[in-house]
């Protein structure tokens, strides 16, 4: 079997040298009646104490009493969800060969990115440059995040607990994702599960990437907006934006969700203002470490950016970023000034958590997308995405666009799992058709991917220009009239 993997065999970049592997994963009204019971077509012939013992039997057991359903049907869409994911993963840990045949595999062993963070703790330890190559890696990857994650070696963690620290990264995770989620139907809850349980998710899971813990800790914040909408509440995901800057750089996008959905101005100036110093602040403390981060990663499946489209362009990385910040700012005011894309700034359309979560998740996943290459884990921030886009699809009569939006969600989701099931399943591909393949897989994917980023910039830059109207409308000078006309109706007044 050929698993799919970033680079061929162990060649290829690792997160900090290019000497070393890459990171491969590459109808009826009545139901039969039990034995011993009287069928429900032969009540009328049947004698009185029978029908007794009939309705008495049905009522106990509570099939299809009156107001009654059966046990499936009362299990509630949450439940549904997590019984359905507990189910999906716990498949996926029993068959090993699940995660090869989806090319998620990496090095044949799980939780490879948490240990990478633990090894830089001992090279510490031992007075080595984590920043360097590390040999206590297992591909010895230098250490491309800041420096506050150096602090896990003050909790006594080493990498014999990387087993724990991975396992704690992924629950963290799976609890603030289910607890931010309340489907309303069984349909809604599987989907959900189809999100969680696709190959973007399970290649998190499978390496225990640090953007579990970030998303962890964002999501943490965006909770408490559940049941208030009080400052205290927003303060608490200004320090959770705060600190997630502080450990992985990209979250400081997230403090321009504030400005778009904190209402009456006047907070919203407030807290958007004091969350900008904040994270501004934590960046700069970190901003030494965060060109580290930026891969350039050759064409594969399973990469999240811009750059997979504009690879033939001949652009730097910085060009690429350039271009794509253009066309999806083009295309998010095409969007939004046509009046397409709606409702993310109406207080009417979603609770103040499914907005919030909605524009942090888009704003996480657009910066990402324009500032370079990474990894498909990513694709993690888009469960925020969720609750919003189903509420506007079931609830509205222009709900085609958030179907379209779901419907491209779920094929950027599954799309690199289904191409990497076909060439595994099959056995017959050459390396070099594989690589021939991925590069056409990209060229017809990537389109999705990005007209699912432009519907997203259309949601925000329609949020941001509602924004900009609110301000005008607060900040408008009041006028007033002449005081040459206040005399002349005060003289009016007086009697002659």
């Amino acid at each position: 079997m050929v698993a799919l993997q970033f680079a061929r065999g162990a060649g290829g970049r690792g997160h900090g040298s290019s000497k070393h592997a890459r990171d491969g994963h590459c109808a009826s009204l009545f139901r039969a009646a039990p034995h011993g019971q009287v069928r429900p077509d032969n009540v009328a012939a049947a004698p009185s104490f029978a029908l007794d013992k009939f309705h008495r039997e049905r009522d106990d057991d509570g099939i299809d009493a009156p107001g009654k359903e059966s046990r499936v049907k009362n299990l509630s869409p949450r439940l549904w969800l997590v019984l359905a994911i507990g189910y999906g993963l716990a498949l996926v840990a029993a068959i090993p060969s699940v995660i090869p045949t989806l090319g998620l595999n990496s090095l044949n062993r799980w939780f490879i990115d948490s240990f990478a963070i633990l090894a830089a703790n001992d090279a510490i330890r031992l007075g080595l440059n984590p920043w360097d190559a590390n040999p206590l890696d297992i591909i010895g990857r230098a250490h491309v995040y800041s420096e506050w994650w150096f602090g896990l070696r003050h909790l006594g963690l080493t990498r014999d607990h990387n087993f724990l620290f991975g396992a704690v990264s992924i629950g963290l995770f799976l609890i603030v994702a289910l607890a931010g989620l309340r489907p309303r139907t069984v349909k809604e809850a599987l989907l959900i599960a189809a999100v969680i349980l696709s190959p973007p998710f399970l290649l998190a899971f499978n390496r225990a990437n640090n953007d579990l813990l970030v998303f962890a800790l964002l999501g943490a914040g965006l909770l408490g907006l559940r049941s208030s909408n009080a400052t205290w509440r927003w303060c608490v995901v200004v320090v959770t934006i705060a600190l997630g800057t502080g450990l992985k750089y990209y979250p400081i996008v997230a403090v321009a969700a504030l400005g778009l959905i904190i209402r009456p101005t006047r907070r919203m100036i407030l807290i958007t203002g004091g969350a900008s110093v904040a994270a501004l602040g934590c960046f700069v403390l970190v901003a030494h470490a965060a060109p580290r981060g930026m891969l350039d990663l050759p064409a594969s499946v399973y990469l999240f950016g811009a750059t997979e489209l504009l690879r033939g362009l001949g652009l730097t990385n910085g060009g690429k970023t350039v271009v794509a910040t253009f066309i999806l700012g083009v295309s998010g005011c095409a969007l939004a000034f046509g009046g397409v894309t709606r409702g993310l700034a109406d207080e009417t359309r979603g609770s103040i958590q499914e907005r919030a979560m909605f524009a942090v998740g888009a704003l996480l996943l657009s910066g990402c997308f324009v500032a370079g290459s990474s990894y498909a884990y990513r694709w993690i921030f888009s469960l925020w995405l969720w609750p919003w886009l189903w509420r506007e699809s079931q609830q509205h009569a222009g709900g085609k666009l958030p179907r379209l939006a779901l419907a491209l969600l779920g094929i950027s989701l599954w799309a690199d799992g289904i191409f990497c099931l076909v060439v595994n399943l099959s056995g017959r591909w050459q390396w070099e058709q594989v690589t021939q393949a991925i590069n056409f897989w990209s060229y017809v994917t990537q389109p999705l991917v990005w007209l699912l980023m432009g519907l997203l910039a259309g949601w925000l830059v329609d949020a941001l220009r509602a924004t900009v109207c609110t301000l005008r409308e607060d900040f408008r000078p009041v006028s007033t009239p002449p005081a040459s006309a206040d005399r002349s109706a005060t003289a009016a007044s007086q009697p002659g």
